[in-house]
């Protein structure tokens, strides 16, 4: 409620009494602040639509240790994938998560007698989503199961310097935006 809105609920014997319009206008803005400090709060209380604050307080209650250099968006994917409820790991479940959680194409090759999980991401991929992958996969797959991440880039000149640091841990195929049509 803004103070001019405030000034249409004051009594007509009022009218024109200067302290008593100023007064009306100084709660107006008070009353102001607390609304939008309320919708501040409520709105912290949702992952989707949390500020800073917000997110911060939902890493701090799931112990997730923030990047320096993560975005905000980033940072509420972290918090979603930590905090989904556990699912019977099938395929299915594998595919609707990576589309709806991590927003990316990914195809998954399941091999029950070697206990491997191959996951193959192609498309524009940043490098947080890399990692989220990276980290949902370890999250929800059995301990005894060994996981195999393959990306195939479809711009390589930018990608191939964001993920040098992942190369490590990844078995990456890098492959050209041709030779990506073909499969």
């Amino acid at each position: 409620m803004d103070s001019e809105e405030l000034l249409e609920y004051m009594p007509e014997y009022y009218d024109g009494v200067y302290e008593m319009e100023e007064l009306l206008k100084a709660q107006g803005r008070a009353l102001t602040a607390n609304d939008e400090t309320q919708e501040q709060i409520l709105s912290n209380q949702f992952v989707l639509t949390a500020g800073e604050t917000g997110v911060k307080a939902f890493e701090e209650q799931l112990g997730i240790i923030a990047k320096p250099n993560a975005t905000l968006e980033e940072r509420k994917q972290q918090i979603i994938l930590e905090s989904a409820p556990p699912q019977p790991l099938t395929k299915n479940y594998l595919y609707a998560s990576s589309a709806n959680l991590l927003g990316m194409n990914v195809r998954f090759e399941i091999n029950t007698a070697l206990r491997t999980v191959t996951a193959y991401a192609t498309g524009n991929i940043s490098e947080a989503q890399t990692e989220n992958l990276r980290d949902w996969l370890y999250h929800i797959l059995p301990v005894n199961m060994l996981l195999v991440v393959r990306i195939y880039f479809t711009t390589q000149s930018s990608n191939l310097q964001a993920f040098a640091s992942m190369a490590v841990s990844f078995k990456s195929g890098l492959v050209s935006a041709a030779e990506t049509s073909q499969i």
